[in-house]
Parts: C-alpha cells; sequence; structure tokens
C-alpha cells in the first residue's frame, strides 16, 4: 500500500497525488485519486474565497479522495456489486481529527452526477475492531451512505480521530436504474478535518454500526408485497453519550427506530419519505444530532427496528438497513 506521507498537500489547486484505478473491480488493487478542494477553488494567483479563507483560519482542511472510475450500463440492478464491490484502501499522510463527511458522485470531469446511482457505500479503519463482530474481522465502518449522499457534521468539540497508519477501507455499491448508460463513475468523499495536535483538542468519537449482520455487512431480503420488520438488539461494548445518528434506509424503506431496554418508546425513529417509484428521498429526523448526548452504559442494550414496505411483485435482495451511532466517550 503506497505511503503518503511524504507527499504535499497544496490547499487551493488542483493535483493529483495518487492515480486512481482504470477500469477495473478488482478488490484492493488501487487507491482513490486524492485531489484537494482547487478543482472548484480559484487558480493560485487569485484570491481565494472567503469560506476557504475561513476554513484555513480554522485550520479545517477538505481532503478529497474519489474512488472509481465505474461504468454503468442502463438498467444495472444493484445485485451486480453487492457480492463484488469496488473496494479501496488508503491512508490519510498525517493525523488528523474527522469532523464531517462530504459523500458525493461525480463523473471524471468532477460534475455531479446523481444520487441514485449510489446503493450503498461503506467506510472502514482496518486499524480497529468492530465491537459488535466477534469475529473482529474486516476493520470497524465509520462512515456510510445510500443514493440520499446525506453529509453529517459532528457537534462543535467532537471528531473522530484517524491516524497516518490507519488503513482506510471503502467499498462502493453502484447502481443504474436509469435509461442511460453512465461512463467513469466516481464515488467522492470529502473528509473535513484539523490536524491532530496540542491546539486542537477535541473529544473522540466512536463509530458503532447497527445491523443485522454487522460481520458481512449482507443486505437484508424482502419478500415481495409484503410489509416487513426485522429487529436486532447489542449490548453496549462501551459507556458514553450518543451524539449523533445516522440512519441508512434503501429503496421501499418504511421506517427505523432505536430503542433502549425498558424505555416507554424509542429514543430515536426515522420515517421514510418516497417517491412514485418507491425511492426514498427524505429521512425523518436523519440525521440524529444531540451535541449534549444521550448517556449509555456499557452493558446496556440497544434495539435497533427496521421496516421495509415492499409492495412490489419481486424480491428485495438488496436491501440496505443500519444506524451509524457516534458515541462520545470523553
Amino acid at each position: 500500500m503506497p505511503n503518503q506521507g511524504s507527499s504535499k498537500i497544496w490547499r487551493f489547486f488542483a493535483i493529483i497525488i495518487i492515480a486512481g484505478a482504470v477500469g477495473c473491480t478488482e478488490s484492493n488493487s488501487t487507491v482513490p485519486q486524492f485531489v484537494n478542494r482547487a478543482h472548484e477553488s480559484p487558480s493560485p494567483s487569485t484570491t481565494p474565497s472567503p469560506p476557504q479563507n475561513l476554513d484555513e483560519r480554522a485550520g479545517i482542511e477538505r481532503l478529497i479522495y474519489r474512488i472509481g472510475p465505474i461504468d454503468l450500463p442502463k438498467g444495472q440492478a444493484a445485485e451486480v456489486m453487492v457480492d463484488d464491490p469496488f473496494v479501496m484502501t488508503f491512508q490519510l499522510d498525517r493525523a488528523r481529527w474527522v469532523t464531517g463527511f462530504l459523500p458525493k458522485l461525480v463523473d471524471a470531469q468532477g460534475a455531479a452526477l446523481p444520487g441514485e446511482l449510489l446503493h450503498e457505500v461503506l467506510f472502514s479503519n482496518l486499524h480497529d475492531d468492530n465491537p459488535l463482530c466477534a469475529a473482529k474481522s474486516g476493520g470497524n465502518p465509520f462512515f456510510a451512505a445510500t443514493s440520499l449522499l446525506q453529509p453529517l457534521d459532528f457537534p462543535a468539540g467532537h471528531g473522530y480521530p484517524l491516524l497516518a497508519g490507519d488503513g482506510i477501507e471503502s467499498r462502493v455499491i453502484l447502481k443504474n436504474p436509469t435509461p442511460q448508460d453512465y461512463r467513469s463513475v466516481f464515488f467522492e468523499m470529502t473528509f473535513v478535518t484539523r490536524d491532530m495536535n496540542e491546539f486542537s483538542r477535541l473529544k473522540t468519537v466512536t463509530p458503532i454500526f447497527m445491523e443485522m449482520d454487522p460481520c458481512t455487512h449482507a443486505p437484508l431480503q424482502i419478500p415481495p408485497g409484503e410489509f416487513s420488520s426485522q429487529t436486532t438488539t447489542v449490548v453496549m461494548p462501551i459507556s458514553g453519550s450518543l451524539v449523533v445518528g445516522l440512519a441508512l434506509l434503501d429503496d421501499y424503506g418504511a421506517f427505523m427506530t432505536l430503542e433502549k431496554k425498558d424505555s416507554v418508546e424509542p429514543f430515536w425513529k426515522t420515517s421514510a419519505l418516497i417517491d412514485t417509484e418507491h425511492r426514498v428521498t427524505e429521512l425523518t429526523k436523519n440525521p440524529l444530532v444531540d451535541p449534549a448526548g444521550l448517556p449509555l452504559a456499557e452493558g446496556d442494550e440497544l434495539t435497533l427496528q427496521i421496516g421495509y414496505d415492499n409492495t412490489s411483485d419481486a424480491w428485495r435482495y438488496d436491501a440496505i438497513a443500519g444506524a451509524m451511532l457516534y458515541i462520545s466517550t470523553e
């Protein structure tokens, strides 16, 4: 795996540090393209825009990685990539606090593409064990997204620590429900970061990804013509406060709830708004953001319930369902 530690990052103009993959989908065979904000920024001879000045003054740096390219023929179902996702691994150049995530789909020129082409992306820290998986393999997921491309920011003073030696794995599954072909599709991830030093002391958030199968991340299978509800219960592996929750639902999704044992009602419920094609267009109360934090103790039991309303006459073998929880441990 190439080490980016010796590569210099320029803030205000585009440069590709690592070449991207070309026309392959083999796992771990390549690393993402790394570009900075500059492809959207003025040239070095011009004055940066106010938001960039504010970022720089606050010590914020946005690291942009492009994962791909992937060609998508019209009508390609998600099942094509569910068992063979596009996998890339990489590392950051130095230790950083990640304070936000901005997912996006773009073409080879960086122009935005519709979110409906994304089925799921999952980022995992290979240096950490998944506390919900007894096998302790595959790393610990720390961010996920579906077609909603939901951005996420942690409350002020909180961050997810990534070290220079941490292997970051990205698993991308695309689909193409449209009547046109798409060539050279990239998943673009922006990490909003701050250097990890004595001047940026943030409260650590620990990610916990609740899903039906935390070891394989296998999607749900939903029978045709049925309303299906599935639940899973986990025992909290750590103590802390829940400051952010990110719900994930797919086409035909209905709701998600999260409840503590012996509670009268769920402390978090999100409902899906869908269009005429039964695609999720919005999840209410998502993400859940609570700067004060919901106290959780090691040993507490949390139950996740997922609802899907499959009104079609076909099985759904690729339904995404889960909740990414970020626990402040300080």
